[in-house]
């Protein structure tokens, strides 16, 4: 599977529960911005974990992390961040483990452009209807 993979049907599913459709895109884009600024500091905490040695933790930030992914339709990077947790709980090595976060580090920003064009694009859309 690959990382960036975005499914944007969580997203809609916030769109089709308002009946105001900008208050739902400007939920998501507050969504985004707080997973910026979280993400960037859940990285630098998994990495502290694994240059520490505490692959446990590594493991209980990573399903953090999964669940701030899924929640924006971050499929890919949930899912590895899943592997990460598997990783973790099965006894990887840190060496391993930081491996697979720095493909999720890399992924990131491909990722969250994804979610961007979709929601210019739905916003778009919105305003041409």
């Amino acid at each position: 599977m690959t990382l960036v993979q975005f499914d944007p049907a969580i997203l809609e599913m916030v769109t089709v529960a308002t009946d105001d459709a900008d208050q739902a895109f400007e939920f998501i884009n507050e969504l985004l911005g707080i997973f910026r600024s979280g993400t960037a500091k859940t990285l630098l905490e998994l990495y502290d974990h694994l240059d520490d040695g505490q692959v446990k933790e590594a493991g209980d930030t990573a399903h953090r992390l999964k669940s701030s992914c899924l929640a924006l339709g971050f499929i890919g990077l949930a899912q590895a961040c899943g592997d990460i947790e598997k990783q973790a709980h099965d006894g990887a090595s840190a060496v391993d483990i930081e491996l697979k976060v720095g493909e999720i580090e890399d992924a990131l920003p491909v990722s969250i452009a994804q979610l961007e064009l979709y929601i210019q694009t739905s916003g778009a859309h919105r305003q041409a209807s």
